[in-house]
């Protein structure tokens, strides 16, 4: 381990906290390995005239799914959603069931919609620090069928950013919506968090449920990709089988959002993260720790260990937190003018559990 001389002006430099935080890829970098590594297979609604498309739309409790022509993506209309709670949705059924058989037992196949939202008006829990965000039950390597609570620690791909899919009213979810290369949508905060989707087939329904909504930016402007991996479609992968003949969405709070399209999507682009500062702060002084990492349109989880002497453990979630050191850095060992500094380690992990986990570590010296 780096030995490093105990030094006090380095702190006026860094001012009242210190932060993690590394330049993000450029947008032609971003689109150039997304389009190598992100294939769009099928698209099983288009942007298109529906009866063309073969689309009914329905309505699930009071909730609605209409044919609007004021927002589109690459076609000529798209579907208006309103939603109010998990039981009050909209609902697409196909003329012709479409057959997903080929990609649904695929890790890295996803249900990729492309999305459109409202600012949101609801006041929502910000909780990037371990008190606030919740266990993870049916998360990554332990199955996917229901996700037990409030899932700690998703992110865009890339940015500290809010709203849903990075949204700071999600716990462990970055402030805004993540992307780097797309400043003009970070404002986006949806009222809706998590969704669930159910995927009524020929061979039985299959329900993802309480699922987190991470927005990646999409091609056209004001519009976000919102994809969900098949392995989250409880039971799905038991189907010999399987032929979607309706879709229904639900989301988790009062909301109206637009689909342009709903595609199949398969993503196996690695997930990279950029590297850490090492710090130099007082005891007692809060610290900013923010990640930046790019990983598709996987959703990525982000976790994080303060001290690596105690092992690797999930003291906290989120692209960005807050975190206070209550001791300084211990001298070493026969050298009392050597300081050790704390490890602190962050590991970045994509939901399907499909992608190998990457980790950051940074060594925080921290003065009296």
């Amino acid at each position: 381990m780096k030995q490093f001389p105990r030094s006090v002006a380095a702190i006026a430099l860094l001012g009242v906290s210190a932060v993690f935080c590394a330049v993000a890829p450029t947008h032609a970098q971003q689109k150039d390995q997304k389009d190598k590594e992100v294939k769009a297979t099928d698209g099983l609604f288009n942007g298109g005239d529906l009866q063309t498309e073969g689309i009914q739309l329905g309505s699930w409790g009071s909730g609605k799914a209409q044919s609007d022509g004021a927002y589109r993506t690459i076609g000529e209309r798209s579907i208006r959603i309103e939603t109010n709670g998990y039981y009050a949705g909209g609902r697409m059924e196909f003329t012709k069931p479409r057959d997903i058989t080929d990609v649904k037992n695929d890790p890295y196949a996803y249900l990729e919609f492309i999305c459109r939202f409202q600012p949101g008006t609801l006041k929502k829990k910000d909780s990037t620090t371990p008190g606030g965000a919740s266990g993870f039950p049916g998360g990554p390597g332990g199955g996917l069928g229901g996700f037990g609570g409030p899932p700690p620690g998703f992110g865009g791909a890339g940015g500290r950013g809010g709203g849903m899919g990075g949204g700071g009213a999600f716990p462990g979810f970055p402030g805004a919506v993540g992307g780097a290369g797309s400043s003009s949508q970070e404002a986006i905060s949806p009222d809706t968090s998590r969704i669930k989707v159910v995927l009524n087939c020929a061979e039985g329904s299959f329900v993802a449920s309480n699922f987190p909504v991470v927005l990646n930016p999409a091609e056209q402007e004001g519009w976000f990709s919102v994809a969900i991996p098949f392995v989250a479609f409880k039971g799905l992968e038991k189907a010999p089988t399987a032929k979607i003949k309706e879709i229904r969405i639900f989301g988790d709070s009062k909301d109206t959002f637009w689909i342009g399209e709903i595609r199949t999507t398969t993503d196996d682009e690695p997930i990279s993260v950029d590297a850490l500062d090492d710090p130099e702060v007082s005891k007692g002084e809060p610290v900013d720790l923010r990640a930046q990492a790019t990983g598709g349109i996987s959703p990525l989880q982000y976790t994080w260990d303060f001290d690596l002497s105690d092992g690797i453990q999930e003291d906290a979630f989120g692209p960005s937190v807050v975190h206070t050191f209550r001791k300084e850095s211990p001298t070493a060992p026969g050298n009392q003018l050597e300081v050790q500094p704390y490890v602190v380690t962050v590991t970045v992990k994509d939901l399907s559990g499909a992608k190998k986990p990457v980790r950051r570590q940074a060594a925080v010296i921290v003065n009296p």
